[in-house]
Parts: C-alpha cells; structure tokens; sequence
C-alpha cells in the first residue's frame, strides 16, 4: 500500500553532533559518520535495514522503503497490518519522537500479479502527457512508463524486469502502479487533501481511503494506444477528431488555438470513437484490479493501533 517515505525527526542532538566530530559517533545504537563539504561537516549519515538516517543538528531523516524495510523486497504483499508492525519496530527503537516526526514524502504503490508486458506498450499518455520510458539493465531496456510533476512522479512499469535488473532475481509477472507525493502539495489542495502528516497516521483506517484514491487517479488518467486507422473515419467531424486528438502534440497546440467549448467538443468525439474502435477497456479493468489488491492489503483493519 505504501512503500519509499521521507519523514524528519525533532531530536536532542548526540554530543558527537554538538560537538562537530570529525570522526563517526554512536547513537540508539547506530554508527553516524561525518559528510564533508569542502572540509566542513554537512551532517550525518548511518543506515538501517535499507533505511538510510541523516542527521543534522537537532533532526533526524528517515528515508527508504517501509515495504523493503519489513520484507527485504518491494515486489511482493505488504498489509496495512504490516505497516503498523513496522511503526511498531521503529518506535521501539527511535522512541516516541517517532511518532510526531514529519513525513515530507510519500508513495503509494500496488502490485498486480498480471502480465504487465502488454498494457506497458499501449501506454501513450500519463496526466495528459507523454510519458518518459524507465530504462535499466546494461543495454539501458526499456521496463515501464514515468511522468514527473513538480509535486508528483506517476509510475507505471514491469516489476518483474526491474528485479531482473536490480538482483538479478526472478519473480513471476507483476505490474506495478506507483505514485509518489511531496506532502505539502498533497496536505494544501482543495480536493482530496491528504491528511497523513505522522507515522501514526500511517496506521488510521483512511489509509486505505487515501491509497485507492490516489493509485485510481494514476490508473484513471492513463491513455492507451489505440488502433483506430484514419480509413476507419466515415464523416470529417471523425476525421478532425481523430487528427487533433490522437498525436498529443497536435493536441497540445490545438487546445491553445480553439475555444474551450470546441476544444472539448473534439475530444468527447475522439473519446467515443476510442470506445467504439478499442474493444479492451484497459482503465476499468486496471482500476478494478488495483481496487481489489488494497482491499486485500487491507485486511479486516482490526489490528491494534500503536501508542
């Protein structure tokens, strides 16, 4: 349901970080050694199960995967169950400042056990845009389709490949759908505001209300290649739908040239000739697919709240 945060910790500062050491300090158990900027110390880094920890004067920020924390991977299930099993372990060990730190960065992400092959190289357009391909492996493959917003990363890739890539580990087919939020953003819109600001919002039943919303937006605003061919065009009006909508670019300009009314008029045309032309609808399948994964992350949510 989640997986990468970034979250900032008020703390006393150790004497290693009052005093300016030059050289690594211990602290709750952990070894934090110096990072230098031409010659003067910038803070502090250590690390923790796949978390890293970064310390500077009077705070301390968590960053990495809850999901890789817990399970040494993010490929596989992690529950809301889970979740709050890894506030638990991290509270015990960082103490009840934990519990008010500050989460700055979010993502939200599902993992479909489908064949994420065909779906990626339909993807045209993510947000309206055309998205940038995620590269990876020695001859730089292509493994899925990305958007980046100022406040938001809209990710949609083969899982599968990744691993491939990354552990050269294999897993069984898996399509992954990710959405990563700068909070602030999300805390200060008008519609839908996230109101996570704390681990202990991580473990509040709207959780599970926040994660559909958002992955459903991401699956919502997908647009697929679709194979209409211009032959197929029986009246002009299909015909000028077609050619200002279908090319992104086009459609881009068209907008800025047209009226809004006209504008709009010519994409609900386009939007009924890809309902009648394109017999697979890959939104309401990729929806209703991602809708029932977080329900099954979900459980029952009758485990215990932390604190």
């Amino acid at each position: 349901m989640i997986d990468d945060l970034v979250l900032v910790m008020e703390i006393d500062p150790p004497e290693g970080v009052l005093d300016y050491s030059y050289v690594p300090f211990e602290w709750k158990g952990f070894k934090f050694a110096p990072n230098f900027r031409s010659d003067l110390i910038t803070y502090y880094t250590s690390s923790f199960r796949n978390l890293r920890l970064k310390m500077t004067q009077d705070k301390l920020i968590i960053s990495g995967s809850f999901h890789k924390f817990y399970h040494r991977q993010n490929y596989g299930d992690y529950t809301w169950k889970e979740i709050g099993l890894t506030v638990d372990q991290l509270l015990e060990v960082f103490g009840e400042p934990f519990l008010k730190a500050r989460i700055t960065k979010l993502t939200f992400a599902c993992n479909l056990p489908i064949d994420p092959k065909p779906i990626i190289s339909k993807i045209k357009a993510i947000k309206g845009f055309d998205p940038s391909e995620m590269l990876g492996g020695t001859n730089h493959r292509s493994y899925g389709k990305y958007h980046r917003m100022t406040d938001y990363r809209y990710k949609v890739y083969d899982k599968q490949t990744e691993v491939v890539f990354h552990d050269k580990h294999k897993i069984g087919p898996v399509l992954r759908i990710e959405k990563e939020i700068k909070m602030n953003a999300a805390r200060a819109r008008v519609k839908n505001p996230i109101r996570i600001m704390s681990p202990i919002d991580l473990i509040k039943p709207e959780l599970y209300m926040y994660c559909v919303q958002e992955l459903t937006d991401l699956v919502r605003s997908l647009e697929f290649v679709n194979y209409i061919q211009i032959s197929d065009m029986d009246t002009s009006a299909d015909l000028e739908a077609f050619l200002f909508m279908n090319d992104l670019e086009v459609r881009t300009q068209y907008k800025k040239v047209v009226t809004y009314k006209t504008y709009r008029q010519k994409k609900k045309r386009f939007d009924n000739l890809i309902a009648a032309y394109n017999p697979i609808d890959w939104n309401d399948s990729l929806e209703t697919k991602t809708c029932d994964k977080i329900s099954e992350l979900a459980g029952d949510l009758t485990f215990q709240k932390t604190g």
